[in-house]
């Protein structure tokens, strides 16, 4: 009996998400290797909302290009400020385009990539308010837009806004104080060696 052909998306994930393995250290290698893990047991399931309770999804983390403020939308769903992202779609083309497609339809901005490549990777358990899903495996990318673009926010969102990263706002995602300035680190660092 043949295997059913994989989907492109599949293919581009696991391609991804080895790249970022073999440059990556520590935690964030062994997490790498912790989704491909999940890619190889559960195959094209681990991409979709209505795969196992635990799955991968992709965000944009969004800086202005000086990387010293964000932009962050309060969530309805998580009652807390937090980046763009959400579920992947059968027409994404990698985790990189879920990203960009999800950073597009929660803030209407069309945001580039950073680097085009993951900046980090992510596991996070969920509430109750999300119904099936338990945890997400999170495929984190960075972009970079104009503070002075338009950008609206989507029925998932109450607001939009722009913060400092030295002055995130107090009802944000837990884990995002200490991962936020991180990564604008390292956007800052890319534009310093551009």
């Amino acid at each position: 009996m043949a295997l059913p052909a994989e989907s492109s998306l599949l293919r581009s994930a696991r391609t991804e998400l080895a790249d970022y393995a073999g440059r990556a250290a520590g935690t964030q290698r062994e997490l790498a290797g912790a989704f491909l893990t999940t890619l190889n047991t559960h195959g094209e399931s681990a991409l979709r909302k209505d795969g196992p309770p635990e799955h991968l999804t992709a965000s944009f983390v969004v800086f202005s290009p000086a990387g010293d403020t964000v932009l962050l939308n309060f969530h309805r769903k998580a009652d807390a400020w937090g980046h763009f992202g959400g579920h992947l779609e059968p027409a994404d083309g990698s985790l990189r385009e879920a990203a960009q497609r999800e950073c597009a339809e929660e803030s209407g901005l069309t945001v580039r990539s950073a680097t085009g490549a993951i900046a980090e990777v992510h596991a996070h358990d969920l509430g109750s308010g999300f119904s099936r899903c338990q945890r997400h495996l999170d495929v984190v990318f960075t972009g970079v837009a104009d503070p002075s673009a338009a950008f609206r926010a989507s029925d998932e969102s109450v607001e939009l806004a722009w913060f400092p990263v030295s002055a995130l706002p107090e009802r944000i995602m837990p884990d995002l104080p200490a991962r936020v300035p991180m990564l604008a680190q390292a956007v800052r660092a890319l534009r310093d060696h551009s």
